[in-house]
């Protein structure tokens, strides 16, 4: 880079021109072909580079510079980690219009304050994700933000946020519904921020009408809060949101905060979200919440020694903020396009996945290994009138507007209760806000109380072809219970599954509803049914063994 070495550093006073002394204008991209137009004709091939690797038709040695990259040491900025470097990386962005590719050595290059408007084709990279820092030192006054702006690529990077109680850090697109962001990557970053004291915002802030990002193969370190997505009041009708490969690592001393978070009033129509392989480990409130997204992906993921906590003791309406993993796609999704796989919990405290108006939801091949404990703070969920659950906590809480949900083929090792069905935890309030075919089918179960819990009215619950061992016989396999006598469910079919260790297959307080129980194993010593099947029920060719001989044959 020894042609890069001769360039002149930008100022507010322009470009001097090293050979005629002369002041040129603002404009980086002339000012570098002013130079190069009056270069030596002794430059060596090691200076410019291998000419004739550019083709037949090269572009020219302007363009093949940009491409490589502007050092920034070039241009007035210091690594030394104390030097502000807000007015010399101001004066550069401003002097160039688009494919602005900055080079980043090894180094610490502190930034507090940075506009970029209206420019396309950004790149910031360093030399490696471990020796080049960008550290932010925003406070509430002062923040990097892009506006308007696309094509946007962070790589190779540390980006340190530091410790502050400033909410924001970067931020892109801001409070209009114009001048939102696209194509946004981080690739192969590190991300920090140690500890964002505001709980309600993220660090990396992606506002209103912001689209397509990518996190692909960046490490989270100590962080808290680090990434939000506020379309408050506005509606997003297109693009992606993508996670993948990423490292994510909650911050230590402090109790940390969803990884990422989605909120605001407005609805993403066309958003699908991408939560693919990631490690997520030590958040003590939530792993990810996704709210009002069209569609979401959420595969292959492990989440370790995470919690879903709260500050004070809660007695309400809703237990969202006690989910490590909150999908609601507010009734927009499509067939196949909400699904939940391949994803590990293990030695996580509290809800695991919580799911509110999701359509034709995927809940498939997951393990979920030592769910233990009640998240301290919860005393019950309460409609307010009526206690829907006080006991244990539960793996997985589908809520209403939930339709054609299939939890298929997963694994419960060692959890204290697996299901809730709730129409939602405010049954005066929501009215007809009801769920619609459940079907919980060839998963493998071994819980300490209650296996399923069905609360309020349901439309139509399948529980088929499971093996289910509880811990000491004390706690049914299902269990249902309604908050008034006008909301039953309406249809359950319990069939060809293998219970062993409750005290019994199916119990509810009352005569209500229909449907039908076939082909079951039940290895038990309580009865096989606490309930009455005067109405509409069929009983067919189940099994009820009080021991290894004494078998009976339960028909009705």
């Amino acid at each position: 880079m020894g042609f890069l070495k001769k360039l002149p550093i930008l100022g507010k006073q322009g470009l001097k021109h090293p050979y005629n002394k002369k002041t040129v204008g603002q404009n980086a991209e002339q000012e570098i072909a002013a130079v190069t137009g009056q270069l030596e004709e002794t430059a060596t091939k090691e200076e410019l580079g291998d000419i004739s690797k550019l083709g037949s038709n090269p572009r020219g040695i302007v363009d093949s510079l940009i491409e490589r990259g502007i050092n920034v040491l070039d241009y007035g900025l210091k690594g030394d980690g104390t030097t502000s470097n807000d007015m010399s990386i101001q004066n550069l962005f401003d002097s160039l219009t688009s494919n602005i590719n900055l080079v980043f050595p090894a180094g610490i290059f502190n930034l507090s304050k940075l506009t970029v408007e209206n420019k396309s084709g950004i790149t910031i990279k360093g030399v490696s994700k471990t020796e080049s820092v960008l550290r932010i030192t925003s406070n509430y006054n002062q923040l990097v933000q892009f506006k308007g702006c696309n094509n946007i690529l962070f790589e190779n990077i540390t980006i340190d946020l530091t410790d502050s109680i400033t909410a924001t850090k970067i931020k892109f697109g801001e409070s209009t519904t114009i001048n939102g962001c696209s194509n946004i990557k981080f690739l192969n970053c590190n991300i920090k921020n140690k500890v964002n004291k505001k709980a309600s915002s993220g660090t990396l802030t992606f506002w209103r009408n912001t689209y397509n990002v990518d996190f692909i193969d960046c490490d989270f370190e100590e962080v808290h809060y680090p990434i939000l997505f506020d379309n408050n009041g506005v509606n997003v009708s297109r693009g992606y949101v993508r996670m993948q490969n990423c490292d994510i690592k909650g911050y230590t001393t402090e109790r940390a905060r969803k990884a990422i978070l989605f909120q605001g009033t407005g609805t993403r129509l066309n958003t699908h979200v991408f939560v693919q392989n990631n490690i997520f480990e030590r958040f003590d409130y939530g792993v990810m919440n996704l709210y009002h997204v069209s569609a979401f992906t959420v595969t292959g993921n492990t989440i370790n020694d995470c919690k879903a906590l709260l500050d004070t003791d809660y007695i309400g309406t809703s237990p969202v903020e006690t989910a490590i993993c909150w999908l609601d796609t507010a009734g927009n999704g499509n067939i196949g396009n909400c699904v939940f796989s391949d994803n590990s919990f293990t030695s996580c405290v509290g809800i695991c996945v919580y799911l509110e108006e999701v359509r034709n939801g995927i809940i498939r091949g997951n393990r979920f290994v030592d769910i233990l404990g009640r998240p301290s703070g919860i005393k019950t969920y309460d409609s307010g009138t009526f206690q829907i659950i006080s006991e244990g906590n539960h793996c997985i809480i589908a809520v209403g507007g939930v339709a054609d949900l299939q939890i298929v083929g997963n694994t419960f090792a060692n959890v204290e209760r697996v299901l809730l069905l709730c129409r939602r935890f405010a049954p005066v309030i929501i009215g007809g806000y009801y769920l619609e075919r459940i079907q919980f089918i060839n998963n493998k179960i071994s819980c300490l109380e209650t296996a399923i819990n069905i609360v309020e009215r349901v439309t139509s619950v399948q529980v088929k072809g499971n093996i289910a061992t509880g811990s000491n016989n004390s706690f049914p396999f299902i269990e249902y219970n309604k908050a008034s006598t006008t909301q039953d469910l309406d249809y359950i079919a319990v069939d060809e599954n293998t219970v062993n260790g409750f005290s019994t297959v199916y119990k509810r307080p009352a005569n209500y509803g229909n449907g039908q129980f076939l082909n079951n194993y039940f290895r038990g010593s309580g009865t096989f049914f606490e309930c009455d099947f005067r109405t509409n029920y069929a009983v067919n060719n189940n099994i009820h063994a009080t021991s290894e001989t004494a078998r009976t044959i339960i028909n009705a």
